[in-house]
Parts: structure tokens; sequence; C-alpha cells
């Protein structure tokens, strides 16, 4: 669910997972984007999570985001 949007400067949103229909976890999080002095952009993420029953933690988060973000990066390379 997205909760704001600035085009080009930051998104913030929320979202769940599970698995099947056990809750898993709960997240907000927002996305900020820098314009850098090189043409690029610098890309900010911070997420505030709610992990519900032992089975994710930061650490698997933290794993999952950055793939996801080196997917992206690789995307748009």
């Amino acid at each position: 669910v997205y909760t704001d949007l600035v085009p080009n400067e930051r998104l913030v949103f929320a979202y769940w997972m599970t698995i099947g229909r056990a809750p898993l976890s709960s997240s907000h999080a927002s996305i900020e984007l820098f314009a850098q002095p090189n043409g690029g952009t610098l890309l900010k993420m911070t997420e505030h999570d709610i992990f519900l029953n032992g089975e994710d933690g930061v650490d698997d988060r933290k794993k999952g985001t950055a793939d996801l973000l080196e997917r992206l990066a690789e995307a748009l390379g």
C-alpha cells in the first residue's frame, strides 16, 4: 500500500508478508532518490519491520532487500 509519493524524490509504502495465510511480518518503508553531480542517482531505503512468528528476521530481510536492489541495478545498468 503506497502512503506517499513525490515523483522523482520519495516513495513511502507499507506491506506485509505471509506464509500460506499465516502472517510473517509487517513493514513500513521509504525509498528516497537524490540526484548526484555525476548524473547518477543515490537511492536511500529505510525500512521498519515487525516480525510476527520468529521465522523471519533482520538478517533475512537485509539479504532479500540487497538481492532485490542488486537486480534493480542490473536491470537499469
